[in-house]
Formats: structure tokens, sequence, C-alpha cells
């Protein structure tokens, strides 16, 4: 949930200050309060690149590779 980004920002660790930045400027429309489709303007590819590593790793903790 958007709720959750400041939770979120304090459990990465200090070091990863691209994806800390990253994170910070990852936005939504304010015109489109409705969208669940954030602003692609260029703050988001390390975002992507987490929530894809998130995706992949199984209930269990085991990593599910998907080759396209």
């Amino acid at each position: 949930s958007r709720g959750g980004a400041e939770a979120a920002l304090r459990a990465i660790h200090p070091r990863c200050r691209g994806l800390i930045t990253a994170l910070s400027a990852y936005h939504y429309d304010p015109q489109r309060p409705w969208s669940d489709t954030p602003v692609k303007d260029g703050h988001d590819h390390m975002v992507d690149a987490l929530r894809y590593m998130l995706v992949s790793i199984h209930r269990r903790g085991e990593v599910v590779v998907v080759r396209y």
C-alpha cells in the first residue's frame, strides 16, 4: 500500500542510497488518485527491479526462476 512507504524505507539498509532515492521519488499522479499506475518519469528502474525480485521469491523463501 502507499501508506507503508515510510516503513519500507526504514527496512532498507542505509548504504542502499540509490534505492532509497528512487523509492522516495516514486510517486503516483495526484490528478488520478484512483489509479494504481505510478508515474513513469525515470525514477522507477530500481523500484521495478526490487518489485521483480520480491515477486520472484516463493513463499517459503525459495527463489522462483522464470525464463522468458
